[in-house]
C-alpha cells in the first residue's frame, strides 16, 4: 500500500489532508515538542509508511522548554532515523518550520524573545543539512516579513496557507 503519512504539531493536525491528499493519514498532535513526538514513533512505525512528511519543531520555542535549534534538530534526526531504520523503503520529506507573525494579538508575551523567526530560521538552515528530502515552507510564508494573509493566528495558516504548503508537498512527493 503507498500509505503517507503526515507527522508532527498542530500545523500537521489541523492540516485539511482530505481535500488535497488521497489516503494520507494524520499523525499531527497539537501543542507537542518535538521530544514529546518521539513516543507515537511506534505507531508511526506500525503504519509501514511509503512517505513520511515531517512537520513539527516550533513548540520547542516556548517558554518552558527554551530549547536551542541544534537540540531540535538533533531530536528531529534521531526520530527521522529511527523511523527510517525500522522502515527502510520510507521516502521521507522534512519541511521547514513556518514563520510566526509577532504581530498578531494573540502572541503570549511569554514566548517572544524566545518563539522568533531568526531561532526559527536558524532551525531551519540546520534541518536543510539533514540528510532527507528537505521542503522549504518559510518562504512561502516570509519575505521579510511574515504574509499574514494566509494566518489565522500567530501561529497557524488558514485554508488558503494550507493549500500553497500542500503545492508544495504535491510537488516534492511527484520527484520521488
Amino acid at each position: 500500500m503507498n500509505k503517507t503519512i503526515f507527522f508532527g504539531d498542530s500545523i500537521i493536525e489541523f492540516f485539511p489532508l482530505d481535500h488535497f491528499f488521497k489516503e494520507a493519514i494524520n499523525r499531527g498532535y497539537a501543542g507537542y515538542t518535538t521530544l514529546e513526538l518521539k513516543a507515537f514513533i511506534p505507531d508511526v512505525i506500525r503504519q509501514k509508511p511509503k512517505r513520511l512528511v515531517y512537520l513539527a519543531g516550533t513548540n520547542d520555542f516556548n517558554e518552558y522548554n527554551k530549547r536551542l535549534p541544534l537540540a531540535i534538530a538533533t531530536t528531529i534526526q534521531e526520530t527521522l532515523a529511527m523511523i527510517q531504520k525500522a522502515c527502510p523503503d520510507c521516502d521521507i520529506i522534512l519541511c521547514s518550520l513556518l514563520p510566526c507573525d509577532h504581530t498578531h494579538i494573540d502572541m503570549h508575551t511569554m514566548n517572544r524573545g524566545i518563539r522568533t523567526n531568526e531561532m526559527i530560521q536558524a532551525l531551519n538552515t540546520l534541518l536543510s543539512q539533514l540528510p532527507y528530502h528537505y521542503l522549504d515552507l518559510f518562504s512561502l510564508f516570509y519575505d521579510g516579513q511574515v504574509a499574514r494573509r494566509y494566518y489565522v493566528d500567530s501561529l497557524h495558516v488558514n485554508e488558503e496557507g494550507y493549500a500553497l504548503i500542500a503545492e508544495k508537498i504535491k510537488e516534492a512527493l511527484i520527484s520521488y
